[in-house]
C-alpha cells in the first residue's frame, strides 16, 4: 500500500448498550499444556547453497545434506493435535503417506512452512525393505525413521526358501535409525523390517498464521493487543528429510 494513497475511514458499529466479551489467552495456553502433545519442534531454513541460477541445491552441502533445507533449534513443547489420519496413495508401485494433521500451538511457538514436528507421545507402525552394506568394517543399513521397537525382521534367503527371521542382540542392534548386523556377510542381501516409530509432519499451510484480539488490562484499563495461537496443517513424512550418517558427520548444526 502506498503511503501517499487517500485512506477512507469507514464508520464505526455503535457499541452504546453492547457487553464487552475479551479472549481470555491464559485459557487457551492452558488447553494447550494440558491436553497437548509432547513433541520436538524444529525451525525450517531454506539453505543458503543454492544455486542463483536455477535455485538448486549443492549435493555435497553439509548444512542441509543436498536436500535444500536446514532444520535447527530444536524445541520440546506442546502442541493440540487433531484430525490425524494415515491414508496412503499408490503411485508407481510405491507407497506414499499423505496423512495430514490439524496443529494448534501456542504464539510463542511460531511455525512455518517445512517446519517439522515429531510426535513424542504417539507411535505408528512401518514396514520397509532395508539393504545392508559394509564399510569401514561394520555392516550396517539405515531405517526411514528412527526405531522405536522392531516388531519383526528376516533376511531374504532365495525364492524357495522361508525368509529367516533375525534376533535383536544375537543379529543385530538398533541405534536410533542405524541397524548394525553382527555377520557382515549380510552385505549385499535384502531384510525386510517392520518397526515402531515417532510420528513425524512437514507444515504445509498456516490457515491462521496471526491472530490478535483487543483485550482490556484489568491494571490499567487500556486495550493491549494479545496474540492468540496459531493453527497449521501438517503432512505426514514418508521419508526423513535431515537423516544423519553412522559417524554423525553428514550433517552440519546450525542451531543458535
Amino acid at each position: 500500500m502506498s503511503l501517499t494513497k487517500t485512506i477512507i475511514q469507514q464508520t464505526p458499529a455503535s457499541t452504546v448498550g453492547k457487553a464487552r466479551v475479551d479472549f481470555d489467552l491464559s485459557n487457551f495456553d492452558a488447553a494447550i499444556q494440558q491436553k497437548g502433545y509432547e513433541i520436538i519442534k524444529e525451525s525450517a531454513f531454506k539453505c543458503a547453497c543454492n544455486n542463483r541460477s536455477n535455485q538448486s541445491p549443492q549435493t555435497n552441502c553439509q548444512n542441509c545434506g543436498g536436500i535444500g533445507y536446514v532444520f535447527i533449534n530444536s524445541t520440546n513443547t506442546r502442541v493440540i493435535m487433531h484430525s490425524m489420519n494415515n491414508n496412503t496413495d499408490q503411485k508407481d508401485w510405491t507407497e506414499a503417506k499423505i496423512g495430514t494433521v490439524s496443529v494448534t500451538t501456542r504464539e510463542v511457538d511460531k511455525l512455518a512452512f517445512m517446519d517439522k514436528i515429531t510426535v513424542l507421545d504417539g507411535s505408528t507402525t512401518y514396514q520397509e525393505r532395508l539393504y545392508p552394506s559394509t564399510v569401514d568394517g561394520s555392516t550396517y543399513a539405515y531405517s526411514l525413521y528412527p526405531i522405536i521397537e522392531v516388531e519383526a525382521m528376516f533376511l531374504f534367503v532365495n525364492t524357495s526358501t522361508r525368509l529367516t527371521k533375525l534376533e535383536a542382540g544375537t543379529d543385530y542392534t538398533i541405534s536410533n535409525n542405524v541397524v548394525t548386523f553382527v555377520d557382515g556377510s549380510l552385505d549385499g542381501s535384502t531384510i525386510t523390517i517392520r518397526y515402531r516409530h515417532r510420528p513425524v509432519y512437514y507444515v504445509i499451510d498456516i490457515p491462521r498464521d496471526t491472530m490478535s484480539s483487543p483485550v482490556r488490562s484489568k491494571s490499567t484499563g487500556k486495550n493491549e493487543d494479545l496474540i492468540f495461537p496459531i493453527h497449521a496443517i501438517a503432512r505426514r513424512s514418508h521419508y526423513v528429510l535431515d537423516e544423519e550418517n553412522l559417524a554423525g558427520t553428514r550433517l552440519l548444526d546450525n542451531s543458535y
